[in-house]
């Protein structure tokens, strides 16, 4: 159970102002301008905060800190006679978690605005830790623990050792540990022109830039796979730049209306990669391995976010269609490309790994297409027909590459790795398209509605197990029978086709000869995953679904709703039995599976 203990002490003074301009002197002519008007409000205050606890839940998103800032503020200025206004508006300016808006424009014809919002994001204000960022990116410890026995063996415990050890850790913690920052820093501004002088056309464009800095909770490996893993938790640098931009232009016309919009969004992390010191090496200074019953980098590295960027262009439209019909569609284009510099297998510069890289960047791309279209219209009184189609295409036009990942490498100093470690990147990508539509039917008075529906949804998979077809039939009932009480039903069916299983398809993730095969591991000749198991996204399966909703509302003074589901799904892929190793010279090449499904 954690208690927090705060107290917030607010002064403020709060002064309302509004300013005409006195009435003009006779003029020979009326004025061209109208006068213009000023109000608002102002409140300022000071803070004092008690913390005992030093909880951090009590500011996790607010800043309150023991000074002088503006709680509210907000000032109107405008000129009747031609539409002309500006307005400002500002929540705890002076502080971290300060909202400041403004506009000024014209009515009907065009509007500049502009807001910046910060949020901070207290963590944990008791966090400990040895590590010392002395540059962007790099943690440093002040010194390493000193162990001196072997420290990866998987043999028997040495109980002696390990106690020995356990001293070592306490003390080098009782010393070293020191406090340090766990939060982070939003800034976000929005800067926008719309342009609506004609009543055909509206002209929209804005800016966005968001800056995200600070530390957050984080973790770094080094060595060997588990048990021989040394693993331990710090903190990450965080130094995220965003920018947005935005476009778009809607036509409005006597019976349809055209808008299309686009988005060109910029990620770009300021430190790429995160880099620390093994807490427990004890090399030699400039050293990048430390020898103990293995090779054990003095340094451990992975990479952060990857810089990224984000194309979108959108065409939407809607038709006013006879029997009150309405008619509206879209389409969209996406594209997203990530080139980063990669890492190299290891930080160890010698002859441990194969440090070659099959390409030296990313070059990450991918390509989307998005496709709806849904008509709704009224043909009978208290009636609604509706039809719809979806398509969402992905296209991933990564390249593929052959990699030789170190797990347990560093057993050995050839330089080579296990044979199973050496991968293909496998560019994965689908399409789903569904298509369908419902029927309503309205009681009288209000009082409910009944609908009947039907779907159909198509996933094709590019190197994955199967394809997979659904179709869905659905029914709901929305009733009304007094004030305040209403109920909602609707019973799911859905029956899904997956097509032939190619339980073979992760041999396209290796790329190792048949020769290098030293065991009876050796999943491009045998398996990977049990040949009877089916992985449950592309398998068959019948689904029967009702859910239940009854919201009671007594004159308005409370609302009491309860809502209750019941699904059984039920996976029945067809499974035979087969005899994986039959083409093998394997002692059980004649074994058979059970042929039943699993997974």
């Amino acid at each position: 159970m954690k208690s927090i203990i705060g107290c917030v002490v607010l002064l403020s003074a709060t002064a309302a102002f509004a300013q005409t301009p006195p009435p003009a002197a006779p003029a020979q002519a009326p004025a061209a301008t109208s006068s213009m008007q000023i109000s608002g409000s102002l409140t300022s205050g000071v803070d004092q905060v008690t913390n005992k606890s030093n909880s951090s839940k009590l500011t996790e998103y607010r800043d309150l800190s023991d000074r002088f800032y503006l709680p509210h503020l907000r000032v109107t200025a405008t000129r009747p006679g031609m539409g002309d206004y500006l307005n400002i508006a500002a929540v705890n300016v002076g502080r971290t978690d300060q909202t400041i808006f403004g506009e000024v424009g014209r009515l009907g014809q065009w509007a500049l605005g502009g807001q910046w919002v910060e949020t901070p994001h207290h963590m944990s204000n008791k966090a400990m830790t040895p590590f010392l960022q002395r540059i962007p990116g790099v943690f440093d410890v002040p010194a390493t623990v000193p162990i001196t026995f072997k420290k990866l063996g998987t043999s028997a415990a040495d109980t002696a050792g390990v106690l020995a050890s356990d001293v070592l850790i306490a003390a080098y913690q009782a010393k070293f540990l020191a406090p340090t920052a766990l939060g982070t820093q939003t800034n976000a501004g929005r800067f926008s022109l719309a342009w609506t002088g004609s009543d055909l056309v509206r002209l929209d464009i804005g800016f966005n830039r968001r800056l995200n800095t600070g530390l957050k909770p984080a973790f770094g490996p080094i060595g060997d796979r588990p048990p021989r893993t040394l693993n331990i938790q710090f903190t990450e640098p965080v130094d995220y730049r965003t920018n947005e931009v935005t476009m778009s232009a809607e036509h409005k016309g006597a019976a349809y209306q055209l808008r299309a919009e686009y988005l060109f969004s910029d990620f770009a992390n300021g430190i790429d990669t995160l880099r620390w010191q093994n807490v427990y090496a004890s090399a030699a200074p400039g050293a990048d391995a430390d020898t103990w019953d293995r090779m054990v980098g003095t340094y451990g590295a992975r990479p952060l976010a990857p810089d990224n960027r984000y194309h979108n262009a959108q065409l939407s439209g809607g038709l006013d269609l006879p029997a009150a019909g309405r008619l509206t569609g879209s389409v969209a284009l996406g594209r997203m490309d990530q080139d980063q510099t990669l890492l190299p297998y290891s930080t160890l510069n010698n002859p441990i790994v194969n440090t070659t890289l099959p390409r030296a960047t990313a070059q990450g791309s991918i390509q989307t297409t998005s496709l709806s279209a849904d008509y709704v219209a009224t043909p009978a009184a208290r009636t609604t027909l509706r039809a719809f189609f979806r398509r969402y295409d992905l296209t991933n036009d990564t390249p593929s590459s052959r990699w030789q990942y170190a797990t347990s490498d560093t057993a050995n100093l050839n330089g080579t790795v296990t044979y199973v470690n050496k991968r293909v990147s496998v560019p994965y990508a689908w399409m789903r398209q569904n298509a369908g539509g419902d029927f309503t039917w309205r009681l009288a008075k209000g009082r409910g509605a009944v609908t009947a529906g039907y779907e159909r949804e198509e996933i094709t998979r590019t190197h994955r197990e199967a394809d997979t077809v659904e179709q869905s039939f659905r029914a709901s009932l929305r009733l009304r029978p007094v004030t305040g009480v209403s109920f909602q039903g609707r019973y799911v069916y859905g029956l899904r086709d997956g097509s032939e299983y190619d339980n073979a398809v992760t041999k396209e993730g290796y790329w190792y000869a048949l020769t290098d095969a030293n065991d009876n591991n050796n999943p491009q000749l045998t398996f990977d995953n049990h040949p009877d198991m089916r992985r449950y996204d592309v398998s068959d399966r019948k689904r029967h679904q009702v859910d239940a909703k009854l919201t009671v509302s007594p004159k308005g003074a409370f609302v009491l709703s309860a809502f209750a589901r019941y699904r059984t799904d039920d996976f029945d892929s067809k499974v035979s039995s087969s005899q994986p190793l039959l083409s093998t010279t394997l002692v059980d090449r004649l074994a058979a599976t059970p042929g039943s499904p699993l997974g």
